[in-house]
């Protein structure tokens, strides 16, 4: 079974011209990024798409909150590829289980989670957490919250769809919009179970400004080694890449 599923719809009538589609990513049958951007570039031998997966804004600078493997990136760009190309060949149809609510089956992954503790007590977040899949896919930026009745205990709250100035960006109804989100309380469950005994394990530890620094340091260079994350096409197509992953 592929370890990639995707669902494209048509853009919004808004949307930038190299904005060619959305797609619905879900990834090992563990966890779901809705809304990504599939974005049109020119290369070397035409112009081509790709999904452009989130980022956020921090002071200015983009920043990956998903990064992947370079063999995962390839899987999701073939995926995106294959069904954007059935989808508009009927002119974008929609599909009839759009919510995918059939049973999907206990995911076999191996988790694995970094928190980075705070220490500030007027706050209900209590730590900065990411998790990694199976060495292919690391989502940042999840975080650690407690309940406003402390005996509730701890829950984890996965990033959310910020503007470029940082600020959550909600619904109508208020809600904040999750940029990763697992698919099965299964998932959920494994994420949440990581995050946490990570938490237990560090909720002691007193880090300082320069442990922190170290620490985001040694995480973007581990990042870097492991996620691959150079595009697929040359040097000269990054503009491309980098407006279309503003854009997700």
């Amino acid at each position: 079974m592929s370890n990639v599923e995707a669902r494209v719809f048509k853009p919004n009538e808004k949307a930038p011209a190299n904005i060619v589609g959305v797609a619905n990513i879900t990834i090992k049958d563990a966890i779901a990024i809705p809304s990504v951007s599939i974005v049109r570039a020119d290369g070397k031998d035409g112009s081509y798409i790709f999904a452009s997966l989130p980022q956020r804004c921090v002071k200015g600078k983009w920043e990956n909150i998903v990064n992947v493997s370079e063999t995962l990136r390839k899987e999701i760009n073939a995926a995106v590829r294959k069904e954007f190309d059935d989808q508009k060949a009927l002119d974008f149809p929609g599909y009839k289980n759009a919510n995918r609510s059939e049973k999907r089956a206990t995911p076999d992954i191996a988790v694995n989670a970094n928190v980075f503790v705070l220490r500030n007590e007027n706050s209900n977040i209590k730590g900065i957490a990411k998790f990694t899949i199976d060495q292919d896919i690391t989502v940042n930026n999840c975080t650690v919250m407690s309940y406003n009745d402390p005996s509730k205990g701890l829950f984890v709250n996965m990033p959310h769809v910020t503007d470029k100035d940082g600020n959550a960006v909600q619904t109508k109804n208020g809600d904040r919009i999750d940029v990763v989100m697992p698919v099965t309380a299964e998932a959920r469950a494994l994420i949440v179970n990581a995050i946490l005994s990570d938490y237990d394990k560090n909720k002691d530890r007193t880090f300082t400004k320069d442990d922190f620094k170290s620490k985001i340091a040694d995480e973007k260079a581990g990042d870097a080694k492991a996620a691959g994350d150079a595009p697929e096409k040359p040097e000269k197509d990054a503009k491309a890449k980098k407006d279309g992953d503003r854009a997700a």
